[in-house]
């Protein structure tokens, strides 16, 4: 890296601009905004996670931040996630390099806590078509594995009726009473997906129910006879789109798949989104889904407007 940069961890008060330089890299590969503040503070104060070892922030010599990582695993520490961002203005400084050099040096210092023998890899997902970036990790050694795409559906008249199947009922969550619950449905539930992660209750509380934009009243489950068998978690506005809606979660346990209660859960959040007044509303899934995720939402009417992939570089070779 050239000079005249200086480097420390990042602080809770550098969120706001750690969020204003992921949306400079938005802006300029896909042409939107995509985060906020409110988005990077639980990432900085998330269980398990240091600021001091785990984050790095890159700063010109005029005090504008011009460079971030993150690294975040869990155990059993084989999947190592990696979260890089320079700003547009400042690509050529060797930013992208000194970043993916600290990153991958202390992912190593993680993999140390993985079982003996176990494969370790890394992750890191940019946007389809950001081609710089694309090729900065193919030259690094990574390779392109999986691809997400991002889903809109605009509703110009109240969607279709929301038809549970015979026994299931829906409703929203009691904070409190239903977190470790709701918890242990979706591990279940997601536990096919792939790179999953168990984790811990802590982390998922922070993350979900610790959220700036958790609405209990956007927080469906539903019912088999007191059992939960789905739910869907929905948010309201984003840096993206603030009048949208959002279907940030949607799970079904395995015993209770290919009975019509995912599209049930589906059309309930955007039957009450649209009561709501929003008309637009985004959620994401993973084009290789092994539930069938991606032809759900293709009967759902939601469409694909943008696409994120993921690169994977092997650390540890292993089973």
């Amino acid at each position: 890296m050239t000079g005249g940069f200086t480097t420390r961890p990042p602080q809770l008060d550098d969120a706001a601009a750690m969020a204003e330089l992921r949306n400079a890299i938005h802006l300029d590969e896909i042409g939107s905004l995509f985060t906020d503040g409110s988005e990077v503070r639980p990432e900085l104060s998330s269980p398990g996670f240091d600021p001091a070892t785990d984050a790095f922030l890159v700063f010109a010599s005029s005090g504008e931040l011009v460079g971030s990582l993150l690294v975040w695993a869990e155990a059993p520490f084989t999947r190592i996630y990696l979260d890089n961002y320079v700003h547009p203005d400042w690509r050529g400084h060797g930013i992208g390099t000194l970043l993916l050099d600290r990153s991958e040096a202390r992912a190593a210092q993680i993999a140390m806590q993985a079982p003996d023998g176990k494969r370790v890899v890394l992750h890191h997902g940019v946007w389809l078509g950001a081609r710089s970036a694309e090729q900065f990790f193919a030259e690094r050694g990574y390779e392109l594995v999986r691809y997400f795409h991002a889903l809109d559906i605009n509703m110009s008249e109240s969607p279709p009726e929301a038809l549970c199947p015979p026994g299931i009922d829906v409703r929203t969550i009691d904070p409190g009473s239903d977190d470790r619950a709701l918890y242990e449905a979706e591990m279940d539930a997601f536990k096919d997906h792939w790179g999953f992660v168990r984790h811990s209750f802590e982390l998922w509380k922070h993350e979900v129910i610790g959220s700036d934009r958790f609405d209990p009243t956007l927080f469906f489950v539903a019912e088999d006879q007191g059992e939960i068998a789905g739910s869907a978690l929905c948010q309201v506005g984003n840096a993206d789109d603030p009048e949208a809606g959002h279907v940030a979660s949607l799970s079904v346990r395995r015993p209770w798949r290919r009975r019509g209660i995912a599209l049930a859960l589906l059309r309930h959040s955007f039957e009450e989104l649209f009561r709501r007044g929003y008309r637009r509303v985004t959620t994401g899934v993973d084009s290789a889904n092994p539930t069938g995720a991606v032809q759900l939402y293709e009967r759902a009417g939601v469409h694909t407007f943008r696409q994120h992939v993921v690169f994977e570089n092997v650390l540890e070779a292993g089973s």
